[in-house]
């Protein structure tokens, strides 16, 4: 065999050992990737899931209120005003309890938070659950406040997310017919820029059946510290 032929069988087999090293290098950087997302996805995945469970007091006092009070909605409260009751400090959370009712004949996912900006709620606290964006017609439950009083008695609309306070729970729940769902929490945090004063609230669930029919609402106020 000449040189020349054993040089190009040699380089052939270099390129193929190049090759099969290039080809195990992916195949570990794929499994090292989709081991890296599993891992992300499973983390952030538990911490949402923990976000808006209840504490074990917290569960005892909901169970409590849904044994007592009537309504579609049940909430711990009718006003939020933080931890020493003074309003909840700008860039801060505070939270609510609340447990949904479903009185429907049959089973449904009721979703809880839509678009507070596309706003269901008019300046006079009227509930509208239908609204235009870009000529597109949508329905959609929303939490949302739509007027404010400082604390020098000055009122003011805020309706359509000009609040600054954020509302974030989860964006749906499934409800057996006749059951209530589990107690969980609706946290409450208002941004650097909400002025302080008393925000009147309402949680509006639009009907799973007919998104344009109202479900269930609930009116409740939030204090902002300032």
């Amino acid at each position: 065999m000449s040189y020349k032929i054993r040089s190009v069988i040699k380089n052939k087999r270099g390129g193929m050992d190049v090759s099969v090293n290039s080809i195990i290098i992916l195949i570990f950087a794929v499994i090292i990737l989709s081991l890296g997302i599993a891992f992300i996805k499973k983390m952030f995945g538990s911490a949402s899931n923990s976000l808006f469970k209840l504490t074990e007091d917290q569960q005892k006092e909901m169970q409590e209120k849904l044994l007592n009070t009537p309504g579609k909605i049940v909430m711990d409260s009718d006003s939020y005003a933080g931890k020493d009751g003074n309003g909840i400090p700008p860039g801060k959370e505070g939270d609510a309890l609340i447990a949904i009712r479903n009185y429907l004949d049959k089973g449904e996912t009721f979703v809880l938070k839509g678009n507070s900006k596309c706003t269901n709620i008019t300046e006079s606290g009227e509930v509208i659950p239908l609204c235009e964006k870009s000529g597109k017609k949508i329905y959609g439950s929303v939490i949302d406040c739509y007027s404010y009083l400082s604390s020098d008695g000055t009122a003011e609309w805020v309706y359509g997310g000009k609040s600054g306070i954020q509302f974030n729970t989860w964006p749906k729940v499934y409800i057996d017919a006749g059951k209530s769902s589990d107690p969980f929490k609706i946290i409450i945090k208002p941004s650097y820029q909400a002025s302080g004063g008393v925000y009147r609230c309402k949680m509006v669930i639009v009907s799973p059946e007919d998104p344009a029919n109202i479900y269930a609402q609930k009116e409740f106020t939030v204090e902002v510290e300032g």
